[in-house]
């Protein structure tokens, strides 16, 4: 039980990664800026 529960949360986690990387393309920002934008933090 435990272990569905933790990739149901990284399926989660994965679809808010591909929302958070469609919204830095819709803007102009390149892989490597967003990269370097990761890195920062």
């Amino acid at each position: 039980m435990l272990l569905l529960k933790c990739e149901t949360q990284v399926t989660e986690l994965d679809r808010e990664w591909v929302e958070l990387i469609k919204e830095a393309k819709n803007i102009g920002l390149t892989q490597d800026e967003v990269k370097e934008f990761l890195r920062q933090k």
